[in-house]
């Protein structure tokens, strides 16, 4: 089978993308092409009018269609860069389309499903984003306006819609139809694990994009409170990098915790098992509704216990005193108090780090791919 594999970008740039470039590499393992369209450039300056449709993109689809031959045009991202041109292009020229929806671009003008006042929204967009004023501000509202254009080609042009979440599923059908959305979770990158024990020293790890909707700054708030319980050798290790270093860096420096975190800024992803191995729990403290985050796979993937916000998709990721602590979103007392029982309660994080092998909440590479691969073959006749 001949699959085109679209997105926005096409190079490890968070989750989405690091699933893109794993799927595609599994595809060609088992016997199937795959052609990748996007760009491998580092994000630029969003050009607003071409977010909203850019022909170009229809063009080189065109061109990589006539010379490739696809069987299947499989799209992740397109929000940003492709638009909705190359959905446009794949339905008029026959070419079955599905759509993988890794975040809720589709379903929210402020993108991350919390509301102007910092609260979770339980609803995908419509006329309540105006009168709550969530889509008001002159940007938020040109939003509002690609969405309801972007969705219309969606509805359109798209033959089936894979959601990794259950949480993100249901929204989805709420929009498309149930009949259009299936439920499929991620995949594990590799075949095969070994637990690794857990180090003795009290290591939190975050890993992923210092933005305002990880919450990184709930976790500096709570590294206090969980030093004084635990002692001073206690160390929050953060790796990655965003716009919000410098407000973490500054937050930490007045929380007089500044010693105890470790910026250690971007990392190549195939670099950061080293991380995950050295910490003794992984935290993901997000207060936007994650989907089903990547960072919570490697976490996994190498036994380390989750400590993670009870909210979006993560309650289907990590059971609540098993694998892991879920904490009420954007809660420093609470995350620090199930902190301190993970880094200091006798076994508690030995026993959940055991159970991850039994209570594993995505597939195996050769399920994945043979579910996937049905889809696409449905799509076939």
């Amino acid at each position: 089978m001949r699959i085109i594999m679209a997105s926005d970008y096409i190079f490890p740039l968070g989750g989405a993308e690091i699933h893109l470039m794993d799927l595609a590499s599994l595809l060609e393992k088992a016997g199937h092409q795959v052609r990748l369209l996007g760009t491998a450039k580092a994000p630029g300056k969003w050009v607003l009018l071409t977010r909203i449709y850019d022909p170009r993109w229809a063009h080189r689809l065109k061109d990589s269609a006539d010379d490739f031959k696809p069987d299947i045009l499989h799209v992740h991202h397109f929000s940003y860069l492709l638009s909705p041109s190359i959905l446009k292009a794949a339905k008029k020229s026959g070419l079955p389309v599905v759509l993988t929806v890794h975040d809720a671009h589709l379903l929210c003008p402020r993108t991350w499903l919390v509301d102007k006042n910092g609260k979770m929204c339980q609803k995908p967009m419509g006329p309540h984003c105006l009168y709550r004023g969530c889509a008001l501000k002159p940007y938020h509202l040109y939003v509002y306006g690609k969405l309801l254009l972007h969705r219309r080609a969606v509805t359109e042009c798209v033959d089936r819609i894979i959601a990794p979440s259950q949480f993100l599923k249901n929204l989805l059908a709420e929009v498309f139809g149930p009949e259009k959305v299936i439920n499929l979770p991620n995949f594990s990158p590799a075949f095969h694990h070994d637990p690794i024990p857990i180090p003795p020293r009290p290591i939190l790890l975050y890993c992923g994009k210092l933005t305002k909707e990880k919450g990184v700054d709930i976790l500096i708030k709570a590294l206090p409170e969980i030093a004084r319980a635990t002692g001073d050798e206690v160390r929050l290790v953060v790796v990655g990098e965003g716009p919000e270093r410098q407000r973490l860096e500054n937050m930490a420096k007045a929380l007089k915790v500044r010693e105890k975190v470790d910026f250690i800024g971007r990392v190549p992803h195939q670099e950061v098992s080293k991380f995950y191995r050295e910490a003794r729990v992984v935290c993901i403290p997000s207060l936007w509704q994650e989907n089903f985050p990547t960072s919570a796979i490697e976490a996994y993937l190498h036994s380390r216990p989750i400590l993670a916000s009870r909210i979006g998709g993560l309650p289907e990721m990590v059971e609540d005193g098993i694998t892991g602590f879920l904490f009420r979103p954007g809660d420093p007392h609470d995350l620090a108090v199930k902190a301190v029982r993970m880094l200091s309660e006798e076994g508690l994080a030995d026993g959940m780090s055991r159970n991850m092998a039994f209570h594993r909440p995505f597939l195996e590479r050769e399920e994945y791919l043979a579910r996937l691969v049905r889809v696409y073959e449905s799509l076939l006749g």
